[in-house]
C-alpha cells in the first residue's frame, strides 16, 4: 500500500522558452562573433524593431546566457555596452558548443582592454557591412568571413604568411568570386612599419615565393583599408604608390558606413575616379616583384 506521507520527486525545471531570435543572437556570438553592441545586433537583424531586440538582450542577460560587459570611464562615451556569450549558453544543445569552449569564449570576451575592444567593434561594423549586403545587392553573395582572431592565422603565420588582418572577406557578385584583406585602419601603423605591412601583402600578391602554397594569389584578392578620416586616407594613398594600384585600396569610415557596400568610394593611388568591389582586376601579366620588407 503506498506510503500517502511519501511524496513524489519533482521534476527538473524545464529551461526557458528561447525565441528563435534569441536563438540567432546567441549563434552568431558562439560563431561570427566575439563581442557585439546592441546597434550592432540592430543592424544584424534589420526587420525586427530595436526595443524589442533590447528586451531580448535583457532576457538572455537576466537567464545567463548573454554576458554584458560595459566600458571603462574613459571610454563611456565612445563604446557602448558589448554583449558575449555567457557561462549558461553552453547548455543550449543547439549552439554545438561545450562547456568549456563557452567559458573560454566569455573569459576571451572579458580579457579584451578597453582600447583593443574599440578596434574589434570597428572591424564588427566592417564584417556586418559584409554580411548583410544582400538586402541591398540582389545579386551579391556572401560566403565567409575569416576574423583576425581565427586559428588559421597562427597555422599561416607558422607557414610563411607573417601577417594577421582585421578579416578575410569572400563574396561572390553576378558569378564572380572576390576575396578581399580587410584592415580597419586606427592609425596604428605609421612609418616603416606600415611600409613593411603593405610589403608583405605584396610579396604574397605577387608570383613569388609562395605561388602554389596560398590561395591568395593576386589577382585573387584585394587589400581594403577602412580609415578613420580623410587625413589619414591620404596618407595611405601615398604610401600605397610603390605598388601595383589595383592591390591596395582605402575608403574613410564615414564613407563606407553611410554607402551600400558595392557602391564605387574606394581609391587607389594612381587615379581619383572611385572604384567598386566587383571591379574586375588589373594586372599586368608579369608583375613587377615587390619591394623587399624594411628592417625595423
Amino acid at each position: 500500500m503506498p506510503n500517502p506521507t511519501s511524496k513524489t520527486p519533482a521534476e527538473p525545471p524545464k529551461p526557458p522558452q528561447l525565441q528563435p531570435d534569441d536563438l540567432q543572437i546567441l549563434q552568431r556570438l558562439a560563431s561570427d562573433f566575439l563581442l557585439l553592441t546592441d546597434e550592432q545586433i540592430f543592424q544584424l537583424f534589420p526587420e525586427r524593431p530595436p526595443r524589442a531586440i533590447k528586451r531580448r538582450l535583457d532576457r538572455l542577460v537576466d537567464l545567463g546566457y548573454l554576458s554584458r560587459r560595459f566600458p571603462g570611464t574613459l571610454f563611456l562615451s565612445t563604446i557602448r555596452p558589448a554583449y558575449a556569450v555567457g557561462a549558461q549558453a553552453a547548455h543550449l544543445p543547439m549552439l554545438d558548443i561545450s562547456n568549456s569552449q563557452g567559458l573560454a569564449r566569455l573569459q576571451k570576451s572579458r580579457d579584451f582592454s578597453d582600447a583593443a575592444l574599440a578596434h574589434l567593434l570597428f572591424a564588427n561594423f566592417v564584417q556586418i557591412k559584409f554580411q548583410t549586403a544582400i538586402h541591398d545587392h540582389p545579386d551579391y553573395q556572401f560566403e565567409s568571413w575569416t576574423s583576425q582572431y581565427d586559428p588559421v592565422w597562427t597555422r599561416l603565420n607558422q607557414s610563411g604568411f607573417n601577417l594577421r588582418p582585421d578579416g578575410l572577406a569572400k563574396i561572390w557578385k553576378s558569378n564572380k568570386r572576390f576575396l578581399y584583406f580587410i584592415e580597419a585602419d586606427r592609425d596604428t601603423y605609421r612609418g616603416k612599419h606600415l611600409e613593411k605591412r603593405l610589403a608583405l601583402y605584396a610579396r604574397h600578391a605577387s608570383k613569388y615565393p609562395h605561388s602554389t602554397t596560398f590561395e591568395f594569389k593576386h589577382p585573387r584578392f584585394r587589400v581594403l583599408f577602412i580609415a578613420e578620416s580623410v587625413h589619414r586616407a591620404k596618407r595611405m594613398l601615398k604610401a600605397f604608390s610603390p605598388h601595383h594600384p589595383d592591390l591596395f585600396w582605402v575608403t574613410t569610415w564615414q564613407e563606407f558606413s553611410e554607402q551600400s557596400l558595392l557602391q564605387p568610394q574606394w581609391r587607389s593611388h594612381d587615379s581619383s575616379v572611385l572604384h567598386a568591389l566587383q571591379d574586375p582586376c588589373e594586372l599586368p601579366s608579369e608583375p613587377p616583384e615587390p619591394p623587399s620588407p624594411p628592417s625595423i
